[in-house]
C-alpha cells in the first residue's frame, strides 16, 4: 500500500512557505508599528519644547509675538528624525 510519500512532502513544502510569508509579515507589522510610536513619541516631545519655550517667553516678556518666535524656534530646533 503507497502512503503517499511525495504527494505530502509537497503539501508540507506549501504549508512550510506559508507559515514563512505569516511569519515575516507579523515582524514587518510589528516594526512598522514599533516606528510609528517612535515617531509620535518624537512629535510629542517636539511639540511640548515648543509649547514649554513659547510659556516661558511669553512670562518674560508678556508678547505674544515673542513668545510665538521662541516657541518656531524651538519647533525648529527639535526636528523629527523619524518622519
Amino acid at each position: 500500500m503507497r502512503s503517499g510519500g511525495r504527494r505530502e512532502r509537497g503539501l508540507a513544502l506549501v504549508a512550510s512557505a506559508v507559515w514563512l510569508i505569516a511569519i515575516f509579515t507579523m515582524a514587518a507589522i510589528a516594526i512598522e508599528v514599533a516606528r510609528l510610536t517612535n515617531a509620535a513619541t518624537e512629535v510629542q516631545v517636539a511639540a511640548d519644547a515648543a509649547a514649554f519655550a513659547a510659556n516661558v517667553a511669553l512670562g518674560k516678556t508678556q508678547t505674544t509675538s515673542l513668545a510665538q518666535a521662541a516657541g518656531k524656534s524651538a519647533a525648529a530646533r527639535n526636528s523629527v528624525d523619524a518622519l
